[in-house]
């Protein structure tokens, strides 16, 4: 393990680990990794799930500090701290974190950008899909709102570091000249340097200046900053060949992105869905082992017919997006719960339908609550990343218990164009 990752969410920790498979590296994702599973990484990435976007930032900061100093172990080069793209979470806090435990030495380098995914750091403010971050609805989450633009207001408000910019004009001056920047700064007491990045190849500028400045530094973005450091230092390059077979897909978002390319994925593809009640899950227990039964009988009735079938949450359509405040009140059951034992359900049927169904050689998984509950349902210790399918949808191989070696692929409910969904599956058809 050469490369180390400490990634907020699964999925996005996955799309770590896809991205530096893109550049020829080999990556693993530990979905609960303690002192013997970073020991046992062969990869020569171990990307880090500590799954800290919700929590209280002391508590994320506790997360991250513990982790890196877990994982600090000789032969590694580089630590990284991944991040949401639409700056939601822990962001300053988990920078803390991960710099106290490296050392006063090291800074962080923050490059919001990610190309395939639309988001652009111009001016100091990011954009996404061409619009200033508070603007743009997809990148807006209740639990999680972001007000500003400006990545290093985002950042100042959480960290006790001193924060600089670095503009995209010094970008056009060359690694030379950048890296003397970034010497200079670190020497002045910045310890978060504010990049502005538009492409891969200001990312590539930037790494390579990084490298160059001879500062130690650890890279906080949403991935393709951290892949392209690690390729840098490196030198790699291969591709990995996607799987093929019969594919479950599991679908827990119900964003207005999610939807299109459910919706979409639904009127082109040969599949056969069954739409979950949500609402039928939660009225008692009989009431779920019931629904969850004739789910099962249906998917496995169509499993010979199909080569692809599919489970939907019914909140998918806005007409039945669940008012969890509501639910809580007349079911006596909190909020939080109520979300766990739909996304647990889920994971169960696919446990389920995987067991009773030999010859399923894929899964897809989106949603982040859905996506590791799905894992962990299926005894996953770790995911194998193998490659990427689409923006923010790494491919994988689940390693230990019992469906140990199947393909899988997680998404984020926002990540992705209205043909996500059905690049994903093609991919693990090997089409």
């Amino acid at each position: 393990m050469r490369f180390v990752v400490i990634a907020d969410d699964m999925p996005g920790g996955n799309a770590v680990g896809a991205a530096f498979r893109g550049v020829g590296l080999e990556a693993e994702v530990l979905i609960s990794p303690d002192a013997a599973g970073i020991a046992g990484i062969k990869s020569d990435c171990g990307v880090l799930h500590i799954g800290s976007r919700g929590i209280d930032a002391q508590s994320a900061y506790e997360r991250v500090l513990r982790m890196a100093r877990l994982a600090n172990q000789p032969g590694v080069r580089l630590f990284a701290k991944r991040i949401d793209p639409g700056l939601r979470g822990n962001l300053g806090t988990e920078s803390d974190g991960v710099l106290d435990a490296l050392g006063r030495d090291f800074i962080g380098i923050v490059a919001v950008c990610s190309p395939a995914a639309g988001c652009a750091t111009i001016g100091g403010r990011l954009l996404q899909n061409g619009l200033p971050l508070h603007r743009n609805p997809d990148a807006l989450d209740s639990a999680n709102l972001v007000i500003s633009p400006v990545v290093a207001d985002n950042f100042g408000r959480q960290t006790k570091n001193p924060i600089a910019n670095i503009f995209v004009e010094e970008l056009s001056k060359g690694v030379p000249h950048l890296a003397q920047m970034i010497a200079e700064k670190a020497s002045a007491g910045a310890r978060l340097l504010v990049f502005d990045a538009i492409s891969y190849d200001d990312l590539d500028i930037i790494a390579k200046s990084a490298i160059e400045s001879g500062v130690k530094f650890v890279p906080i973005d949403p991935g393709a900053f951290t892949a392209i450091c690690a390729a840098n230092l490196a030198g790699a390059d291969n591709k990995a060949k996607p799987p093929s077979g019969k594919v479950l897909v599991v679908i827990g978002s119900t964003n207005s992105a999610a939807a299109n390319q459910v919706f979409k994925f639904l009127d082109e593809t040969p599949v056969h869905n069954v739409f979950v009640n949500i609402e039928r899950l939660l009225r008692d227990e009989g009431a779920r082992e019931s629904a969850i039964l004739q789910i099962e009988l249906e998917i496995s009735k169509h499993a010979e017919q199909f080569d692809v079938l599919s489970i939907v949450g019914s909140g998918i359509y806005p007409e039945n997006r669940l008012d969890f405040d509501r639910l809580a009140r007349s079911s006596g059951i909190p909020a939080p719960r109520i979300s766990e034992i739909v996304n647990e359900t889920m994971a169960r049927i696919a446990f389920d339908i995987l067991a009773a169904n030999p010859g399923f050689s894929g899964i897809y998984a989106s949603g982040s609550d859905t996506a590791i509950a799905v894992c962990r349902r299926l005894g996953a210790e770790s995911i194998e990343i193998t490659g990427e399918a689409a923006p923010a949808a790494a491919v994988g191989r689940i390693r230990g218990g019992q469906f140990s070696g199947l393909n899988i692929i997680t998404k984020g409910g926002m990540g992705g164009d209205v043909n996500a969904l059905i690049d994903c599956v093609a991919h693990l058809r090997g089409w």
